[in-house]
């Protein structure tokens, strides 16, 4: 079948899946000869009716009229769509040309994000992207499957991210969501690049990125002041010579099958009603639009499909240290320190690519490697200012002064202000925007813009790297002004931030704002109970604050305003990081009230719980454990000899019922045992006698909840 007939039906599949009487047309064609018996079964045994639609469209693009004996079979019955796909195929009389000479150009635009900057601070260091790009951990929001829990071929990847699903037949609408340097950029950076090596030859074996006709590669920001999407592209994707008018880009935008790639959202997200209102549907709504964003900024109900970007797994951190390696011809010797931390102290900051990038450097330089965020860009932070001095030979406080704290102020004003930064913004301070440059936390930003856009702008290396130094700012910042600040922000949507500041100020300032900050987290979803799995990304912010705190001196102040304003029920889950279990430590030592805490340990995660259970014996305020899916019964007996001091337990489980028995002998070794509850078990007659001699054993047992 020619290509622009299979763009046609392409570009209509959403109304073939809704209008289509598959039995009427599959009937008509083999009547034609034109598909066998056999392909029907085919057809029949796919499961959904956008996946029988699908199956069928395969089979008539390999057909050379397939296009017109599909049309033919419609005729009699779906005149409507008989009309539709005829009207579409005549309006194939726009000028290819002009769309040849715009894939061009947008593909020579591309070819810069070919190359990779892994440090944004240091430009000298480029490298192909298809030498150092790792797979990245996705997970659907329609699967809700945890990816550690899935085989490497099952986990989901870039040829995943436009396929139909149970609840969209075509999704338009696609998020990729992630925390801050987890890799969404690169990861769309990357879909880019395969967009621009051509088709994949249904290698693919999905709807992918090279169906489209045309991509547009854009950052949320570009839409700020634009009315039309054809402005936006003439601005900032053109050339300034383009002889391609917007109403050119008007008309192939509507003819053709195309795709918006938008990065960073919560980079862009005020003021910007064309982008508002791309995502929306009421703009350019038979487009696909996919867009990457930090948790917290955005409406899920506009998108049709929704990906959780999680970073490296074990395997894919390795992958990518040896390749990073490879590519800057750092000596292994150098890495030693950093893989024998990576599976301990270092697992949760090295699941992020761009703190494990940092690490890798700081490992080149034969620096101390930090074990908190806070700390590692701190580390950076030195790093910048030691390599200044040399550079310059001027005094490092002397660099703070002139350009580190003015560009720190700069960096909190322009913070959440939509607009790129221009030498007209460092008239004011004493630091002049090459300094910054110089120091490593600025570039220059090499977007095309229009022909009338001749100021020379500047960006931040990494949006984590402007809220570092929007950190210190505020930590200079008056008492009460700085309150006022976070008293009007969303604590999700300045999370790093909150992060930083609890890594950075002193006692008495922390004090001071911990109880604002603390009292505006949520402890668990509110519909926890409905979850498969328990996400702690953001319920346990608290948790990754108070990391930063640990193997601190902490004043008795302090103390007080963290005691006060801990959460009481905790729950630890597969989900969870080496930062939520040390936090949980923290919370149990510094809650003096007695039986006042309650936690709930999901069993089957990776995470060894011994040493945290061993330790909160300790702890007075311990009131009830709940022990959640205990399926491995070796390591569910080291948590209950671990919790020989429990009062008070709750055992949730889908055990099946031939294994309880071990499960009861297990829970017998627990002689504190007052109160027990048993929590999504089938308990039958046959196991009375167990659990009989189990409560024989439980001296102290007085309650007991099957």
């Amino acid at each position: 079948m020619e290509k622009h007939h299979q763009d046609v039906l392409e570009r209509n599949r959403s109304i073939l899946c809704s209008d289509l009487d598959l039995s009427l047309v599959v009937d008509h064609l083999i009547q034609e000869e034109f598909l066998s018996p056999e392909e029907k079964e085919r057809i029949c045994a796919s499961r959904s009716r956008s996946e029988k639609t699908g199956e069928l469209l395969s089979m008539l693009y390999a057909h050379e009229d397939g296009f017109g004996a599909f049309v033919e079979s419609l005729k009699s019955t779906h005149r409507h769509l008989y009309e539709m796909l005829i009207s579409e195929s005549e309006t194939h009389l726009t000028d290819d040309t002009e769309v040849e000479v715009l894939k061009t150009e947008l593909k020579q635009k591309n070819i810069l994000l070919s190359k990779f900057r892994p440090m944004p601070w240091l430009p000298q260091h480029q490298m192909r992207l298809a030498n150092v790009y790792t797979k990245l951990q996705l997970v659907s929001s329609v699967s809700f499957q945890d990816p550690r829990q899935m085989d490497r071929d099952q986990q989901l990847s870039l040829d995943n991210l436009f396929a139909p699903h149970e609840l969209s037949s075509d999704p338009k609408r696609i998020l990729v969501e992630g925390e801050a340097g987890i890799g969404k950029t690169t990861l769309l950076q990357m879909l880019v690049s395969k967009w621009n090596e051509g088709s994949c030859g249904g290698e693919c074996g999905a709807p992918c990125v090279h169906c489209f006709d045309l991509l547009f590669n854009l950052h949320a920001k570009d839409f700020i002041g634009h009315t039309s999407i054809p402005d936006v592209i003439k601005s900032c994707l053109l050339a300034r010579d383009s002889e391609i008018s917007a109403e050119t880009l008007d008309a192939i935008l509507q003819t053709h099958k195309v795709v918006l790639v938008v990065d960073a959202y919560d980079e862009g997200n005020m003021e910007n009603k064309l982008l508002y209102d791309v995502i929306e549907g009421r703009v350019l709504k038979d487009a696909t639009v996919i867009l990457s964003c930090r948790p917290a900024f955005l409406n899920f109900r506009f998108f049709d499909s929704i990906f959780v970007v999680h970073g490296f797994d074990e395997e894919h951190q390795i992958e990518y240290m040896d390749k990073f390696a490879h590519e800057m011809n750092l000596s292994p010797n150098s890495l030693v320190e950093l893989q024998q931390k990576m599976s301990n102290e270092l697992q949760d900051l090295c699941r992020n690519p761009f703190i494990l990038t940092i690490l890798c450097i700081l490992c080149s330089e034969n620096s101390q490697l930090p074990s908190t965020l806070a700390a590692v860009y701190k580390a950076v932070h030195e790093f910048f200012i030691e390599k200044a001095s040399r550079k310059t030979s001027r005094d490092k406080d002397d660099i703070k002064r002139t350009v580190i704290f003015p560009l720190a102020k700069l960096s909190f004003e322009i913070y959440n202000k939509e607009k790129q930064l221009t030498e007209e913004d460092f008239v004011d301070i004493c630091c002049s925007p090459q300094e910054a440059c110089q120091i490593g936390y600025l570039s220059v930003d090499e977007t095309v813009g229009s022909l009338q856009n001749t100021t020379r702008c500047y960006r931040f290396g990494h949006r984590s790297l402007q809220e570092f130094l929007a950190t210190i700012h505020l930590g200079k910042m008056a008492a009460g002004e700085r309150l006022a600040w976070l008293q009007s922000k969303n604590v999700y949507q300045i999370d790093t931030i909150v992060i930083f500041l609890f890594g950075q100020l002193n006692d008495k300032d922390l004090a001071s704002i911990a109880a604002v900050i603390m009292e505006n987290m949520r402890f668990q979803p509110l519909n926890f109970s409905k979850l498969s799995i328990y996400s702690c990304s953001q319920s346990h912010l608290v948790l990754h604050c108070l990391n930063e705190l640990v193997g601190r001196d902490i004043s008795d102040g302090l103390k007080s305003v963290l005691a006060e304003n801990c959460p009481l029920r905790v729950h630890i889950s597969r989900d969870c990081s080496i930062s939520c279990i040390q936090g949980v430590s923290l919370i149990c030592s510094l809650i003096k009230k007695k039986n006042s805490v309650c936690l709930t340990f999901d069993l089957d995660a990776t995470k060894d719980f011994v040493p945290l259970m061993k330790q909160l014996k300790r702890c007075e305020c311990i009131s009830s454990v709940q022990l959640n899916n205990p399926k491995d019964r070796i390591k569910f007996n080291d948590y209950l000899r671990a919790l020989q001091w429990v009062t008070l337990a709750k055992i949730g489980s889908d055990h099946h019922p031939s294994r309880l028995q071990n499960l009861f002998r297990a829970i017998a070794s627990c002689k504190r045992i007052t109160a027990l509850t048993f929590a999504d078990m089938q308990i039958n007659d046959a196991l009375m006698p167990s659990i009989c001699e189990m409560v024989e054993s439980l001296e102290d047992l007085r309650d007991l909840t099957l």
